[in-house]
């Protein structure tokens, strides 16, 4: 008797052992869906990692050079300068070959009586821009007016507290290029000095003061050097 041999049937629906590998291959799915063309863009910059750092990057740039620009900063330099004739006396060298020497002597200084300096020798570190409410180094001082900066000082006993108010407000007007600070041992109210010149006031004008600043600022032996300090 003949065996009846059949041939296996295939059941509806079933894969045939090449598809099912395939599936197997790519996770369970034999066709994927192809990336979005957004995704596509991103990878080729590298993935969501790589732009997340760069992004974190770019911040920490920017937030360096925020804090850059804020408190002591010699970046902050004024480039004006006028041509109109200088204001103010002009105050003639001691010693011309001492007139620009550093010093750590404060007894090498040439301080005029009654009156701030102007020029001589001075401090290696020039004083700060700024508004302050105590009396600064004469020998800093002096360095900073070589360096193109405006001085007002004022004697504390001759102007009452809204002239101070008004000064420390011009202070803060013309940051880049000024110092304002108290100084007793001035004669009178008001002393506004640049590098070889002094023009004193006995009361605030603030015109003239202005016209000073914008006249005078930056002429000077080593002009456009600035560091400022916070107010």
């Amino acid at each position: 008797m003949s065996r009846d041999r059949r041939r296996p049937t295939r059941r509806e629906g079933a894969s045939s052992p090449a598809a099912e590998t395939a599936t197997r291959a790519t996770g369970g799915a034999a066709n994927p869906a192809p990336k979005p063309q957004w995704r596509d863009t991103i990878d080729s910059f590298g993935g969501f990692l790589t732009l997340g750092a760069v992004a974190i990057a770019l911040v920490v740039v920017a937030a360096i050079f925020v804090l850059n620009r804020g408190g002591d900063d010699s970046s902050q330099t004024s480039t004006d300068v006028s041509a109109d004739g200088l204001m103010g006396s002009a105050v003639a060298a001691t010693d011309p070959k001492t007139d620009r020497q550093h010093i750590s002597d404060p007894l090498q200084l040439q301080i005029p009586k009654g009156e701030p300096p102007t020029r001589g020798p001075h401090f290696a570190v020039p004083q700060n821009t700024g508004v302050y409410k105590q009396a600064v180094p004469d020998g800093n001082a002096i360095h900073a007016l070589e360096h193109g900066i405006v001085w007002i000082s004022y004697n504390p006993s001759k102007v009452d507290a809204d002239t101070i108010k008004k000064l420390e407000d011009l202070g803060k007007q013309y940051a880049v290029d000024l110092i304002v600070s108290p100084r007793p041992d001035n004669d009178r109210a008001i002393d506004i000095v640049s590098w070889g010149q002094i023009l004193v006031l006995d009361k605030f004008d603030k015109g003239t003061l202005e016209k000073f600043i914008t006249t005078n600022r930056n002429r000077a032996p080593e002009p456009f050097v600035r560091t400022t300090t916070s107010m």
